[in-house]
């Protein structure tokens, strides 16, 4: 089920002016994506590469053949990029919230944009969620935990092709 845009539950659109629904991004929200990604980047300690990024947005932008982004709010306050991959484990096909990003915290946005997509998960038929967090970043971890993510056991590894970097070394660590 394809739905554009989403309403939040558990926001006042009175005192929130608008920050109380998601949209799926388009080709027209490319710059803005970029300028969002570029902030997102600089807060999280992530090498911020524009032509990586721009290599990356288009095919999530023209189909949800990969994913989806969503912006958040109105105007916009942040995105969400939620991507697809398969999985026997998982049953199936699951998620990974690739990035989620809020210029505002702490004001409940956040978390309703995370349960809805949960909830749109769901009416699409996905059972799982991944996400990564950096090591430093305790305080996104309790933030998850309180949507009901779990931390696991596993470790992820990253490969990556000759000539193509790996992202910000603050996230991989030598696993020897």
């Amino acid at each position: 089920m394809k739905r554009a845009e989403i309403l939040l539950n558990n926001i006042d659109p009175q005192q929130h002016s608008g920050a109380a629904r998601l949209k799926l991004a388009g080709e027209q929200d490319l710059p803005l994506l970029l300028e969002l990604v570029r902030e997102f980047y600089a807060i999280d300690r992530h090498d911020y590469d524009e032509g990586r990024v721009l290599a990356a947005l288009p095919a999530l932008l023209e189909s949800e053949q990969y994913g989806v982004i969503w912006l958040i709010g109105e105007p916009v306050r942040g995105y969400a990029v939620v991507t697809w991959s398969y999985s026997i484990e998982s049953g199936g096909r699951e998620a990974l919230l690739d990035e989620i990003y809020l210029r505002d915290r702490g004001e409940g946005i956040g978390t309703a944009a995370l349960q809805a997509i949960l909830s749109d998960l769901q009416e699409r038929g996905l059972s799982r969620m991944f996400l990564e967090t950096e090591r430093h970043n305790a305080q996104v971890r309790r933030f998850y935990a309180r949507a009901g993510f779990q931390l696991e056991d596993s470790l992820w590894m990253v490969w990556s092709a000759p000539g193509r970097p790996h992202g910000s070394d603050t996230h991989h660590q030598d696993c020897g």
